[in-house]
């Protein structure tokens, strides 16, 4: 990364499930935030201005933000977030969680703790990027790391040069980055119909294109099949939901699209060398 940003440190990373109809407001966020939406749907003012989410939508707000959250009444977003300070020079310890958001707060003006210029983040950066993008696994990896004690700050330093080389790939307009609008449109349904499992020609007709077209980007794209890459999604919604709910293994099994609850933990201990139960055990936030 650009000189300036050695300093640069992510102070806090988390999942959060929003309410049908739920509302949050924060004042002014001294930070470079990322928000990326996994699934459901909501709108994010910032500064002003209002951004519609949906799965796969990934937003990075300027520094200094005021920010409204209005997730939707009938399929409320759960969402993942992340706090960079570009200049976090702290004293003692790494101050993780305080991010200021509003002026009153004693780390608002600190002199240790403050923002860099960083080209293209001007103001709100708005994107749609697949689950197996590398910013979307780095940022899923940092989130992670913060619900573990001790934090482990020095994984958490590495990976935030990650994030700013993947934020400037993004200004770069990488085209691998964003996804063609037809795969767009398929995956969009996909995040948000988990508990389906369509055919290839089903997908075709939802991304307005014919099934060898959607299977050759989805190769391109995913470097796997579509109902490969489903597959995958609707796992990683088992993880998120055995982490940050209590819900019966059955019910999450049924919400993921696995009908049978014994051939869902055979492919999940698959995936994960674990059984949905010690997952739960092992990282389970409840």
């Amino acid at each position: 990364m650009s000189d300036g940003f050695e300093q640069a440190l992510i102070i806090h990373g988390n999942y959060y499930r929003f309410k049908a109809g739920e509302h949050l407001h924060r004042q002014l966020v001294h930070s470079r935030m990322q928000l990326w939406c996994h699934a459901g749907r909501g709108q994010v003012t910032v500064n002003g201005k209002t951004h519609e989410m949906t799965a796969g939508s990934l937003l990075v707000f300027p520094w200094r933000h005021e920010i409204t959250y209005k997730a939707d009444r009938r399929d409320p977003f759960f969402v993942s977030g992340m706090h960079l300070i570009p200049y976090c020079a702290y004293p003692d310890s790494p101050p993780w969680f305080q991010v200021p958001n509003h002026e009153e707060h004693p780390l608002a003006d600190v002199k240790w703790m403050g923002n860099r210029p960083l080209d293209g983040f001007d103001e709100t950066v708005s994107v749609e990027l697949y689950t197996d993008h590398p910013l979307i696994r780095i940022s899923s990896y940092i989130c992670d790391l913060f619900y573990k004690n001790p934090i482990p700050e020095k994984n958490i330093r590495y990976a935030t040069q990650i994030v700013l080389a993947e934020w400037k790939a993004l200004i770069q307009e990488n085209d691998a980055a964003i996804l063609p609008h037809q795969l767009q449109r398929v995956c969009s349904y996909i995040k948000n119909h988990l508990d389906e499992s369509l055919s290839l020609d089903d997908y075709a007709r939802i991304a307005q294109c014919s099934s060898a077209t959607l299977h050759r980007l989805s190769t391109q794209h995913f470097g796997c099949t579509l109902l490969k890459w489903q597959r995958q999604q609707q796992l990683q919604e088992a993880c998120q939901l055995l982490r940050s709910t209590t819900q019966r293994i059955g019910r999450i099994s049924k919400q993921c699209g696995f009908d049978d609850q014994l051939y869902f933990s055979r492919i999940f201990k698959q995936q994960f060398q674990m059984n949905p139960r010690a997952y739960r055990q092992r990282y389970g936030l409840m």
